[in-house]
């Protein structure tokens, strides 16, 4: 980040469409908690005008809007295949913000807020941790100023430990789920040892046949749109939005991150993927045949 004066950041042309076509805005509450609850009102463009025109100022009131508006449609519309593309431009907007000026409390705590959205909480408070050293090293604000924005930032950590606590009893419920659905498969199936475990063409003896991996790997690569090594949230809404008929909710996504293998970085991996369908298999083969042949792959001639 820089705090130079009097340039503008980069902003392409479809970010200029984005910021004057969002249809979203928020009310004061934004620089409290980086996103808003109340009715969605018009974004006015001739407000915004040719970015070419705006100065700082005006540039900085645009995207912060912009950016505001995004996190507020991500909450509204709930769980879907475009919420962190949402969350992930506010975040790219809230960055043009600092390179305009590094110290934009409002612009740190929108990240932060963000951060904390898709459950990185350790990022979200390493950057309010740089916030409040940044205004603790400020000269130039009032000491009224000084206090509004740490107060500001005290409000957006009660916000953190909410979204966190809010997490945590999601996971309590799906750790619920888990159990209750083992004990019930454990005492109606009399097949407890998973080494004897053999559906046709999909598991022998306990293990993964070299027809179904060779599926699943295809099924990864068609799947990891981005090539990154990982299923990320969207790719995952992908993949179940054409097996099941819609996209995963954030409580099927958060059993995942849990569940199987994940990286932070890339999402569900690949022997991630093959746990997923190992432990689907077992408890519901149909639905494994279902999936594979509403993703091209017919083996009922081959149970």
């Amino acid at each position: 980040m820089s705090d130079r004066k009097g340039k503008r950041p980069a902003i392409t042309e479809l970010e200029e469409e984005e910021i004057k076509h969002n249809n979203t805005n928020s009310d004061d509450n934004d620089s409290e908690n980086g996103s808003d609850n109340s009715e969605h009102v018009e974004v006015d463009e001739s407000d915004l005008g040719d970015e070419k025109n705006l100065d700082d100022n005006e540039l900085v009131a645009a995207l912060l809007q912009a950016a505001n508006a995004l996190i507020s449609e991500a909450e509204h519309s709930g769980f879907d295949d475009t919420t962190q593309e949402k969350l992930q431009k506010a975040d790219d907007y809230f960055e043009q913000v600092l390179e305009i000026d590094a110290q934009h409390i409002e612009a740190l705590v929108g990240r932060a807020y963000v951060a904390g959205l898709q459950e990185n909480y350790g990022e979200a408070n390493d950057i309010l941790e740089f916030a409040k050293e940044m205004i603790q090293n400020n000269k130039t604000k009032t000491p009224d100023e000084l206090k509004e924005d740490m107060k500001t930032i005290k409000i957006m950590q009660d916000e953190l430990v909410r979204l966190r606590t809010e997490g945590e009893e999601d996971e309590k419920l799906i750790q619920q789920h888990q159990q209750e659905h083992s004990e019930s498969s454990s005492s109606s199936s009399p097949m407890k040892d998973a080494s004897s475990l053999t559906i046709p063409s999909l598991i022998e003896n306990g293990v993964v046949s070299p027809l179904f991996l060779n599926i699943l790997h295809e099924i990864f690569i068609r799947f990891d749109v981005n090539k990154d090594g990982g299923l990320n949230d969207k790719e995952i809404s992908d993949y179940t939005k054409v097996v099941n008929g819609k996209p995963a909710d954030k409580e099927k996504i958060s059993f995942i991150r849990k569940t199987f293998d994940w990286n932070k970085k890339t999402g569900l991996t690949e022997p991630g993927l093959i746990e997923l369908y190992l432990q689907q298999s077992a408890e519901e083969p149909e639905e494994t045949y279902k999936d594979l042949h509403t993703l091209g792959y017919d083996l009922t001639d081959k149970k």
